[in-house]
């Protein structure tokens, strides 16, 4: 009876000491913070959407005004946070994009929440869907292919910054759908961000995963700061060199990090 105890002790023991060894994804802000010098943000907790009804888009916007629950403090905090990350260039950091190293990071659902909160501070904000082939941003708040977006303003000389603009997508939250046509390298692109400049106080980017495609590192001539999105349980400890590495050689400007989906 003792000899079978204290197999069932060992057993159980030997099974997590071997997940601790050979588990090397990144779950903790203490691992990134030991392996990356670029300013650690935030960390967003762990959330499930509710499903829809059939026919119905589920809200990706969890965010709740007058609430102090986990989400909705953790993005007060990273709110507060990216305002320690300007520099003697800019003044004030109003463009804002978010990049990841994969699919699935969680960079548009972040990007949404933490749009809901700049606006629930009375501040004019407009997310901006650059992901032309996925669209996730525009699917989740169901604008998909219903207007004329940012690459047909690239595209089109004719269209005007109100031609593309959705207003009132969620309470204080304005949308630049993507519609891809082409052609983030043309000039206009940077005549669409000096505009939306003059019209809001945060411009929210959804950019694609940086290693996919090279449209990440096209966008980052017009923005503020870079918010990389590091998704808590799918990223290798061993790519976090890759992330410091973008830092110093400052590929991605005025990057900071933030741990998505962390369990509290």
């Amino acid at each position: 009876l003792l000899l079978g105890v204290q197999i069932g002790l060992a057993i159980p023991a030997l099974l997590l000491i071997a997940r601790l060894f050979l588990d090397t994804r990144v779950r903790t802000r203490k691992e990134v913070e030991e392996a990356v010098q670029a300013p650690f943000i935030g960390e967003i907790p762990m959330q499930r959407l509710k499903k829809a009804k059939k026919g119905e888009v589920s809200n990706p916007i969890l965010y709740e005004r007058n609430s102090r629950n986990l989400l909705t403090e953790a993005l007060r905090i990273v709110s507060t946070n990216m305002e320690f990350m300007t520099t003697e260039d800019v003044a004030k950091n109003q463009v804002i994009t978010f990049t990841s190293f994969n699919v699935g990071a969680g960079k548009t659902f972040v990007a949404l929440n933490l749009a809901a909160c700049l606006a629930d501070g009375k501040s004019k904000v407009v997310v901006v869907d650059f992901d032309l082939r996925k669209r996730t941003l525009s699917k989740k708040l169901n604008h998909c292919h219903k207007n004329k977006g940012a690459s047909n303003f690239i595209y089109d000389k004719s269209l005007t910054v109100d031609d593309i603009i959705v207003k009132d997508v969620h309470p204080g939250l304005d949308l630049v759908p993507p519609n891809p046509v082409e052609l983030l390298k043309r000039p206009r692109l940077d005549l669409l961000l000096e505009e939306l400049r003059k019209r809001y106080d945060y411009i929210l980017i959804d950019n694609v995963p940086i290693e996919i495609v090279a449209d990440a590192s096209i966008i980052n001539r017009v923005t503020d700061v870079t918010l990389f999105v590091i998704r808590a349980g799918s990223v290798d400890r061993r790519m976090l060199g890759l992330v410091e590495k973008m830092y110093q050689e400052n590929k991605l400007k005025n990057m900071g990090v933030i741990l998505n989906g962390s369990e509290v």
